[in-house]
């Protein structure tokens, strides 16, 4: 399958097989090289033919590449060669100019196969080893290629997940645009001669090897969503994530572990906040999706009212981060326009942010209270902890009317 479509060598009858809207364009004006290309390694080393399937569409019809770059020979250099030509060339570059197409690593250590054995196959790097001297370079092939001229986000993405992987992997991440082994690499294109000294550090694998590949290849997940790094290693995500995120994650600190509701109301409040969702449903699917990694569930007419208060919450008090950035409400009283003052304009702006403050936090406690988990004891102390306000500002607003009604629905 090239992206998405199924190549079986006896299918493919020319290039008009594969114009497919998910091949990138420089493929889809002429796909004859790519088609001819898989053809090659298909025939050639029929067991790397799925990865080709997923490694090549995403690569340029120009690709930098190297015969010598690590071999002794007089010279080591790389080069811009044509598709068809770089792509059984010993060292290559599998990224484009403006994308990234994989996540590279340098391993050099003996305990990198056991670590890659526990990780879900669905994020296994693909292990491309010096048979001789067992050096070995992992790659992890994106499902979907990160631009690296587009939004932010999903570069920074790109960029935590490499070294939260680097990290579990104790390997050296390597930068986009890397030209490193080959999988599909041969001998026979080979300028001088790669380095085979003594005795081979891997000898298990190296009477196993197809002498005709430069190097020995455990494949692993063909295509891999960032998404699913994050959620395996997530525990690494805020010391590589930017200092933004990061002070998000000082700031917010652990769910709280008062109770399974308490934990629920944290978690989806603040996937709400990262994606101000305020839709009752999409709240509701994430809390079932929380609520699923308990031993034992909350029965569903509990996530329905956590997520009813968090959606009225974001529809009508939310002033916090929108999706799409940050969320600006400078010059929204439109003061500028008008004749006061300058101290009377800094008044009335004082007045309402003010008012946004107390909003917000009266709006915390509320939530809190709503999802109230009826085991635990309602007391000054524990609504400060699950609503996150202060202690001295619950005790402030403790016996005001509306918080009083709240509470005695609880006792």
């Amino acid at each position: 399958m090239i992206m998405g479509l199924v190549l079986e060598k006896e299918s493919i009858q020319s290039s008009q097989d594969l114009q497919h809207e998910t091949l990138p364009k420089w493929w889809k004006r002429d796909c004859s090289m790519l088609v001819n290309s898989f053809m090659v390694i298909q025939e050639i080393f029929p067991e790397l033919s799925r990865m080709a399937q997923y490694f090549l569409p995403k690569m340029p019809r120009k690709i930098r590449a190297s015969q010598n770059l690590r071999s002794i020979s007089i010279s080591r250099h790389t080069d811009f060669y044509n598709f068809s030509k770089g792509i059984l060339l010993p060292w290559v570059s599998f990224d484009s100019k403006d994308a990234r197409n994989v996540l590279l690593y340098d391993i050099d250590h003996k305990e990198a196969w056991n670590l890659i054995k526990k990780l879900p196959a669905c994020i296994r790097p693909h292990i491309v080893m010096d048979p001789h001297k067992g050096t070995a370079l992992g790659i992890i092939s994106l499902r979907t290629p990160v631009l690296l001229n587009g939004h932010t986000k999903p570069v920074e993405l790109a960029e935590a997940c490499h070294q939260m992987m680097a990290k579990y992997l104790n390997a050296t991440p390597l930068p986009h645009g890397s030209v490193v082994k080959n999988p599909f690499g041969m001998m026979d294109n080979v300028i001088g001669y790669l380095p085979r000294i003594g005795e081979p550090h891997t000898p298990a694998i190296w009477f196993q090897h197809d002498q005709r590949k430069c190097w020995h290849t455990i494949p692993g997940a063909q295509d891999v969503e960032l998404k699913d790094i994050l959620n395996h290693l997530k525990a690494d995500y805020g010391e590589v994530c930017s200092k933004g995120t990061r002070r998000q994650f000082v700031k917010r600190g652990d769910p709280s572990t008062l109770g399974r509701n308490c934990a629920v109301f944290d978690l989806v409040r603040w996937y709400a906040y990262d994606h101000y969702e305020t839709d009752y449903a999409a709240l509701l699917d994430e809390a079932e999706t929380v609520n699923q990694t308990f031993s034992d569930p909350l029965p569903h007419k509990e996530l329905a009212s956590i997520a009813k208060s968090i959606s009225r919450f974001m529809q009508n008090r939310y002033n916090g981060k929108k999706d799409s950035g940050r969320h600006i409400n400078r010059g929204i009283m439109k003061l500028e326009a008008s004749q006061l003052d300058i101290k009377k304009k800094q008044k009335l702006s004082a007045h309402r942010t003010n008012d946004i403050k107390r909003e917000k936090t009266e709006a915390l406690i509320f939530q809190a209270l709503e999802s109230w988990n009826p085991e635990l004891k309602l007391n000054q102390k524990n609504l400060s902890k699950i609503s996150g306000i202060q202690l001295r500002t619950i005790q402030k607003k403790w016996n005001e009317p509306e918080v009083k009604a709240t509470r005695s629905g609880h006792n």
